[in-house]
């Protein structure tokens, strides 16, 4: 996949992660990562599958969290593998946090899905 593609493809789903997590659609968010995906979290909770990682954003969100944005700083790929590294912030009774990323996709241009995400 060409730079720009998986930077159009990876943008995509930023927003698309971004708008529904602001929104408190734990679902929506979920449906972004892959099927047995992996989200390896702060607190070393690692949710496995769409149902572990939706019930994890679920209880974020019910804990106040929104304002959530991706920065991404750096793009790669190669084959049907693309990750991304950069930056997240957040927002939770009023106060901003934020720390860094890294989340690795699979698929194509027109499937990507996340596969892995840890940050902290």
């Amino acid at each position: 996949m060409a730079a720009s593609g998986i930077e159009q493809a990876v943008g995509e789903i930023n927003r698309r992660w971004d708008e529904a997590f602001n929104a408190g659609d734990a679902a929506g968010v979920a449906s972004l990562y892959a099927e047995d995906a992996r989200l390896l979290t702060p607190t070393r909770t690692i949710a496995t599958g769409r149902r572990e990682i939706e019930a994890y954003w679920r209880q974020l969100m019910e804990h106040g969290w929104r304002g959530h944005a991706w920065e991404p700083l750096e793009f790669s790929g190669e084959g049907h593998t693309v990750w991304q590294v950069g930056r997240w912030s957040a927002t939770k009774d009023g106060s901003e946090h934020q720390g860094n990323l890294i989340a690795i996709y699979g698929g194509d241009a027109g499937s990507l899905l996340i596969r892995h995400h840890i940050w902290n």
